[in-house]
Protein backbone atom coordinates (compact mmCIF):
# COMPACT_ATOMS: atom_id res chain seq x y z
CA UNK A 1 0.00 0.00 0.00
CA UNK A 2 2.94 2.01 0.42
CA UNK A 3 3.76 2.06 -3.41
CA UNK A 4 0.26 3.33 -3.66
CA UNK A 5 0.47 6.20 -1.18
CA UNK A 6 3.57 7.69 -3.40
CA UNK A 7 1.31 7.64 -7.09
CA UNK A 8 -1.97 7.96 -6.07
CA UNK A 9 -2.08 11.77 -7.49
CA UNK A 10 -0.61 10.31 -10.50
CA UNK A 11 -3.32 7.68 -11.09
CA UNK A 12 -5.56 10.57 -10.87
CA UNK A 13 -3.91 12.75 -13.31
CA UNK A 14 -3.11 9.92 -15.33
CA UNK A 15 -7.16 9.14 -15.59
CA UNK A 16 -8.04 12.60 -16.55
CA UNK A 17 -4.88 12.37 -19.25
CA UNK A 18 -6.99 9.27 -20.54
CA UNK A 19 -10.63 10.84 -20.66
CA UNK A 20 -8.73 13.73 -22.44
CA UNK A 21 -7.31 11.25 -25.39
CA UNK A 22 -10.50 9.22 -25.79
CA UNK A 23 -12.49 12.98 -26.31
CA UNK A 24 -10.10 13.32 -28.73
CA UNK A 25 -10.59 10.16 -30.47
CA UNK A 26 -14.04 10.52 -30.52
CA UNK A 27 -13.80 14.29 -32.03
CA UNK A 28 -11.32 12.51 -35.06
CA UNK A 29 -14.29 9.99 -34.98
CA UNK A 30 -17.15 12.29 -35.64
CA UNK A 31 -15.01 13.72 -38.29
CA UNK A 32 -14.96 9.88 -39.89
CA UNK A 33 -11.02 9.40 -39.21
CA UNK A 34 -10.88 5.91 -37.92
CA UNK A 35 -7.30 5.02 -38.89
CA UNK A 36 -6.17 8.29 -37.41
CA UNK A 37 -6.97 7.28 -34.12
CA UNK A 38 -5.33 4.03 -33.74
CA UNK A 39 -2.12 5.04 -32.26
CA UNK A 40 -3.95 7.29 -29.93
CA UNK A 41 -6.23 4.14 -28.95
CA UNK A 42 -2.76 2.50 -28.42
CA UNK A 43 -1.40 5.09 -26.24
CA UNK A 44 -4.76 5.28 -24.28
CA UNK A 45 -4.71 1.00 -23.53
CA UNK A 46 -1.58 1.20 -22.34
CA UNK A 47 -1.91 3.98 -20.05
CA UNK A 48 -4.94 2.31 -18.70
CA UNK A 49 -3.03 -0.88 -18.25
CA UNK A 50 -0.44 0.90 -16.30
CA UNK A 51 -3.63 1.88 -14.36
CA UNK A 52 -4.81 -1.20 -13.91
CA UNK A 53 -1.98 -2.46 -12.65
CA UNK A 54 -1.30 0.04 -10.25
CA UNK A 55 -4.55 0.29 -8.35
CA UNK A 56 -4.49 -3.93 -8.69
CA UNK A 57 -4.20 -4.16 -4.40
CA UNK A 58 -6.80 -2.09 -4.15
CA UNK A 59 -9.29 -3.82 -6.42
CA UNK A 60 -9.86 -6.50 -4.48
CA UNK A 61 -11.80 -4.93 -1.71
CA UNK A 62 -13.74 -2.28 -3.34
CA UNK A 63 -16.25 -3.36 -5.21
CA UNK A 64 -16.97 -0.50 -7.33
CA UNK A 65 -13.38 -0.03 -8.11
CA UNK A 66 -13.49 -3.59 -9.54
CA UNK A 67 -16.81 -3.86 -11.55
CA UNK A 68 -15.69 -0.57 -12.96
CA UNK A 69 -12.26 -2.59 -13.82
CA UNK A 70 -14.31 -5.67 -15.72
CA UNK A 71 -16.57 -3.19 -17.59
CA UNK A 72 -13.15 -1.05 -18.67
CA UNK A 73 -11.88 -4.21 -20.45
CA UNK A 74 -15.22 -5.31 -21.82
CA UNK A 75 -15.75 -1.83 -23.73
CA UNK A 76 -11.74 -2.08 -24.63
CA UNK A 77 -12.10 -5.08 -26.36
CA UNK A 78 -14.99 -3.53 -28.32
CA UNK A 79 -13.60 -0.88 -29.30
CA UNK A 80 -10.49 -3.29 -30.81
CA UNK A 81 -13.10 -5.20 -32.59
CA UNK A 82 -14.02 -2.23 -34.12
CA UNK A 83 -10.85 -1.35 -35.18
CA UNK A 84 -9.89 -5.08 -36.24
CA UNK A 85 -13.27 -4.56 -38.52
CA UNK A 86 -12.41 -0.75 -39.63
CA UNK A 87 -16.01 -0.23 -38.52
CA UNK A 88 -15.94 3.23 -37.87
CA UNK A 89 -19.83 3.49 -36.57
CA UNK A 90 -19.40 0.31 -34.19
CA UNK A 91 -15.81 2.15 -33.12
CA UNK A 92 -17.84 5.85 -32.46
CA UNK A 93 -20.60 4.06 -30.94
CA UNK A 94 -18.81 2.15 -28.37
CA UNK A 95 -16.36 5.27 -27.98
CA UNK A 96 -19.43 7.65 -26.99
CA UNK A 97 -21.69 5.08 -25.52
CA UNK A 98 -19.55 3.26 -23.72
CA UNK A 99 -15.86 3.44 -22.82
CA UNK A 100 -16.00 7.34 -22.37
CA UNK A 101 -18.65 6.77 -19.98
CA UNK A 102 -16.67 3.75 -18.45
CA UNK A 103 -13.60 5.75 -17.65
CA UNK A 104 -15.13 8.43 -16.13
CA UNK A 105 -16.89 6.08 -13.56
CA UNK A 106 -13.57 4.37 -13.40
CA UNK A 107 -11.77 7.93 -12.29
CA UNK A 108 -14.42 8.37 -10.15
CA UNK A 109 -14.01 5.37 -8.47
CA UNK A 110 -10.24 5.86 -8.54
CA UNK A 111 -10.60 9.46 -6.59
CA UNK A 112 -12.41 7.84 -3.90
CA UNK A 113 -10.67 4.58 -3.02
CA UNK A 114 -7.16 6.64 -2.98
CA UNK A 115 -8.88 9.82 -1.50
CA UNK A 116 -7.12 9.20 1.85
CA UNK A 117 -3.63 8.20 0.05
CA UNK A 118 -3.46 11.41 -2.07
CA UNK A 119 -4.29 13.51 0.84
CA UNK A 120 -2.22 12.49 3.28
Amino acid sequence: MDHLYEIAGDIINLSSTVLEGLNHMKQRMEEGQLNETLFLFEDVLEALLSIENSIQPLTENKEGLDAAVVALKQSLEMLARAYEEKNLGKALAELSDNLIPVVEKLRSELETALKTYKES
